[in-house]
């Protein structure tokens, strides 16, 4: 025997109202939830969008700056090196060591072999290879073009890595009145050294701005330098 029980229908409307009413309630609270979301996204936006964004400002007077490279005679800077040419295409570490009238430039690979060491005075070049071979000259580019292959005026560096543009053909400065670029005509190429980017770094109580990021190139050769750490 089959019963067949329906609710009434005031039962059957109070039914279909209560399913309504909790969607509607569950709709309500979803938008409510949605706003407020969306509320607190707003806010968060806006205070990130109030707080201006923090530049380093390594502005000098050049000719106080000046001075303060000169003076700057003992130093120690590592970093990276990469190198490109037509027939070459190298990625080097460096350390390059300065005291006086003396500098030693190493040359190493991703490994931390040495590759090169180059000691200048200003008397002569020493360079001694991976395999401890030694040769002298007047003058370090030269001797290191020979031996490697590479064009590298490392005669200069010891000065132009502080951004000291001695002996540059041209200067330009840019807005914080630090060196943006030099020129300079070396054993008949025409070198254009770019300083990217500059970093302040501690001397006892002072602090002094020196290059990070430098760009060196002569027609179809190009040299990135990358210093990662300065000890002075």
């Amino acid at each position: 025997m089959t019963l067949n029980y329906e609710l009434p229908k005031e039962a059957a409307l109070f039914s279909d109202f209560a399913f309504i009413r909790t969607t509607l309630s569950a709709r309500s609270l979803v938008q409510r939830l949605t706003t407020a979301i969306l509320a607190t996204l707003v806010l968060i936006l806006s205070g990130c969008s109030s707080v201006p964004p923090t530049q380093k400002n390594y502005s000098v007077d050049w000719q106080n700056q000046k001075t303060v490279l000169e003076q700057l005679d003992t130093f120690k800077a590592t970093g990276k090196i990469g190198y490109k040419d037509p027939e070459h295409r190298q990625s080097l570490n460096f350390i390059l060591k300065h005291a006086n009238s003396f500098s030693e430039l190493k040359l190493l690979s991703v490994f931390g072999q040495t590759v090169l060491t180059v000691q200048m005075t200003p008397t002569g070049a020493m360079v001694t290879n991976s395999d401890g071979k030694v040769q002298t000259a007047q003058q370090a580019n030269a001797l290191i073009q020979n031996l490697t292959g590479l064009a590298i005026p490392v005669s200069q560096l010891p000065d132009w890595i502080k951004g000291l543009p001695t002996q540059a053909d041209n200067v330009t400065f840019n807005q914080s009145n630090t060196v943006e670029s030099l020129n300079k005509t070396i054993d008949g190429r025409d070198w254009t050294l770019s300083y990217l980017n500059y970093q302040s770094v501690m001397n006892q109580q002072q602090s002094i701005t020196l290059p990070k990021q430098m760009l060196l190139h002569q027609s179809d050769t190009e040299i990135k330098i990358l210093i990662s750490k300065w000890i002075l």
